[in-house]
């Protein structure tokens, strides 16, 4: 990698680390506004792919285990909202980014399980407002 490139992404990589920090404090501070745990996760992912990029498996498996266990919260306290359900699955396919191959294989399923839920729940939801 060259030096520039090496630069930008250590760079962007205290940049998101900075930005973490000030979304936990938030989190910390608001701890039932969903929308800083939220934007919390989605700083996590970025994180994620980051460290992925820069071969750094350990901050990798920190960003995803913090996000998975934020958004698994964020779906039991608002089961209903489809962008938590879509971001849990979503942040579960990059499983391959931070764990092992095994855990990967497992964090996989289950994110098909839950899109099919998914699926399921958005189809009756549909069926329902139909009938209204």
């Amino acid at each position: 990698m060259r030096v520039r490139q090496k630069d930008v992404l250590e760079g962007l990589a205290t940049v998101l680390t900075e930005a973490r920090d000030e979304l936990r404090k938030l989190v910390s501070e608001y701890p039932d506004d969903p929308k800083y745990q939220f934007a919390l996760t989605q700083c996590l992912n970025h994180r994620l792919v980051l460290a992925a990029t820069r071969q750094d498996a350990e901050t990798a498996r920190d960003s995803f285990n913090e996000a998975v266990s934020n958004l698994e919260r964020l779906t039991q306290q608002s089961p209903n909202e489809p962008s938590y359900v879509f971001a849990l699955t979503d942040m579960l396919t990059q499983a391959a980014r931070a764990q092992s191959s095994e855990d990967a294989k497992v964090s996989l399923q289950r994110s098909v399980v839950m899109s099919e839920r998914s699926e399921e729940h958005t189809s009756e939801l549909q069926s329902h407002l139909n009938l209204v």
